[in-house]
This record gives structure tokens, C-alpha cells and sequence, in this order.
């Protein structure tokens, strides 16, 4: 009996360091002697050095399938501003879903939902966070709802209270 792997992680990286891709193969086609793939990931940076693209892949007919693709925007403080999830269907690029995000300088404070319904982006989903002031800037406050077709569909008011004591750090909400 020889020494047979159950899992296979593969990774690859550019001169500079970045991740290009990644793929997990799960299992050992013995027939075939070779792995059977589960997910692969390619990704794309910007000029800056930035995400600006992943692209993922699944394993079908013992090979990658295209499976869909986030595209990155950033604001000029490097943080994500604006994220689109596509999938890859019949040869084109469709529309899946969108998050916007905006930010009071690296913290975020408010982020909002689409899914892409009827060749229109729908207001799927609303987030807004309050932080203290101080140099720790603790999450102090979240309100977020969903919503469908323009009515609200669920609504949270979390707030959040802390216990600074040196031997145990307490977050109630």
C-alpha cells in the first residue's frame, strides 16, 4: 500500500509576490492516476497593486469550468468601493449581485445591497455602522435591513456595548 494523498492545494504567484492562483483538488482518480479538481481561483491585480479581478473556476468533465467572476473597484484610500459578481452562462458575463461601500477613512460605514433582477440592479440590502471617536474607534452601533421589491423585508438596531477590564474583554449587543 502506497502513501495516497486525500487533498492537493496548488498555488501559484508572480514576481512580485502575489497570489495568481489557487486550486484544491479533493480527490485521487485512480483509473486516471491524477486529481480531481473542486474549486480554482485566478486573480488580477491593478496598477497599484490591488485586487481588480477574481476569477473562479469548478472542476467538470475532468477539467476547469469557468464559473464566475468579482470585479474590484477602490476608492483612493485602497479600500473596495464598489464589488459585481458575474457568472459565466451560455458564453457571456451576467450580472449577479453588487455591493457598494463607503467608508469615513478605513473604517466602513455604510455598505448596500443589489442582486440583478430584469436587466436592473434591485436594492437588496442596507448596512450602516457608528464608531466612537476615540483612538480605538469601537463598532459602537449597526443598523441594516433588507428590502424586496422596494418594501423592507427585515430590520436590525444592534448596539454595541464594551467591558474594558485588563482580564476580560466583553462585547454585549
Amino acid at each position: 500500500n502506497a502513501w495516497q494523498g486525500h487533498y492537493r492545494y496548488e498555488y501559484v504567484y508572480d514576481n512580485e509576490g502575489r497570489k495568481e492562483s489557487s486550486a484544491l483538488y479533493n480527490s485521487w482518480n485512480t483509473s486516471t492516476n491524477s486529481w480531481i479538481g473542486t474549486v480554482k481561483t485566478e486573480t488580477t491585480y491593478d496598477a497599484l497593486g490591488q485586487t481588480s479581478s477574481l476569477l473562479n473556476y469548478t472542476w467538470s468533465n475532468n477539467a476547469w469550468a469557468v464559473l464566475n467572476k468579482t470585479l474590484f473597484t477602490y476608492d483612493a484610500a485602497g479600500n473596495v468601493i464598489d464589488q459585481v459578481v458575474q457568472n459565466y452562462s451560455n458564453g457571456e458575463w451576467v450580472n449577479v449581485t453588487r455591493y457598494e461601500k463607503e467608508y469615513k477613512g478605513s473604517q466602513l460605514i455604510k455598505s448596500n445591497d443589489y442582486t440583478w433582477m430584469n436587466n436592473a440592479w434591485q436594492f437588496t440590502r442596507r448596512s450602516e455602522k457608528t464608531y466612537d471617536n476615540d483612538a480605538e474607534a469601537k463598532l459602537r452601533r449597526e443598523i441594516a435591513g433588507t428590502w424586496s421589491n422596494g418594501v423592507v423585508q427585515s430590520f436590525t438596531d444592534n448596539r454595541y456595548f464594551y467591558n474594558c477590564d485588563p482580564h476580560a474583554y466583553t462585547i454585549t449587543f
